[in-house]
């Protein structure tokens, strides 16, 4: 049986000391007194609504900049869509193409390809609670990383929480970052959450063509027909053990493969196509304000 070349998703932290093959985001403006930074940006808009909220209808073609969630409760999913590939050149702006978690869990927005990334700022509006009584937490992750044909990739490596809103903590031996925002009472301010936009590891490909400044390392891999179209994918991949003569555990087998080193770039730009979550709860925050400005 023919075997495609692709790899399902697989995350792990891992240090590596090879050179970088993209640029760090460039560190922001001074902020203004509100927190946020001078500059054109796009606006997106989280709010929060009571249970029972009915989904406003869809109209093919027409996106807007809003997203609906539950007032109170989660989780609920936001797919952000982007990437370094074409597709992302013609979209003008942010638009959001599925509005509402509230039919499935799951809203999706597109941000425009901007091949130095973006700086990304947040802060709660509307009413405020007592002091941390309304606030929203939520959980980045990388869900899916594609070539230009649509093949899925192994990406291994983590995100960057800036320690202030977002921070990091350990889960069944995995490295979970949580972000939480409160809305007090008095002036709400603008926070930078950049750092959580920041891809640090390597991302690995079986086809070197058109590649540059690439690694090869030998992983193991399992074979599976995942989505049952005759062929077989390898899944559940991570690093061989010995490099030099590389030995997998049977039903795993040894696959070379091509990787590709980023260091604090834009998590969009690691890929063709790159769907980024955010996996929220919500504790009354009524409206989650991220902006996004386009580096220069």
């Amino acid at each position: 049986m023919k075997k495609r070349l692709h790899m399902s998703l697989f995350l792990v932290v891992v240090t590596l000391l090879w050179s970088s093959n993209a640029f760090s985001i460039d560190p922001p403006p001074t902020p203004n007194p509100n927190g946020f930074i001078s500059g054109t940006h796009f606006n997106l808009n989280i709010i929060g609504k009571k249970a029972g909220f009915i989904c406003p209808e869809v109209v093919p073609g027409e996106y807007g900049n809003v997203i609906f969630i539950p007032e109170y409760g989660g989780p609920v999913d936001i797919l952000m869509q982007s990437g370094k590939g074409a597709k992302f050149e013609t979209v003008p702006e942010l638009q959001v193409i599925d509005p509402c978690t509230f039919d499935d869990g799951k809203a999706t927005l597109q941000l425009p390809k901007n091949t130095k990334g973006y700086w990304v700022f947040a802060r709660t509006l509307a009413k405020p609670g007592t002091d941390g009584s309304r606030n929203i937490s939520f959980q980045p992750d990388l869900n899916m990383v594609l070539d230009e044909s649509g093949n899925q990739l192994l990406f291994m490596g983590s995100l960057n929480p800036d320690g202030t809103v977002c921070k990091e903590s350990l889960k069944d031996g995995e490295t979970i970052i949580t972000c939480s925002l409160a809305r007090s009472k008095g002036q709400s301010k603008a926070v930078n959450i950049t750092g959580i936009f920041e891809w640090s590891g390597f991302v690995y490909y079986f086809d070197p063509t058109g590649l540059s400044d690439s690694t090869i390392q030998w992983l193991c891999c399992s074979q599976e027909d995942t989505d049952a179209d005759g062929y077989l994918e390898y899944v559940d991949c991570a690093l061989a053990a010995d490099q030099v003569s590389p030995s997998c555990t049977l039903p795993q087998v040894a696959v070379q493969a091509y990787g590709v080193e980023y260091g604090d770039a834009w998590v969009f730009n690691i890929a063709d196509f790159v769907e980024y979550l955010w996996s929220i709860d919500n504790s009354g925050v009524k409206l989650l304000q991220v902006r996004f400005y386009p580096i220069p």
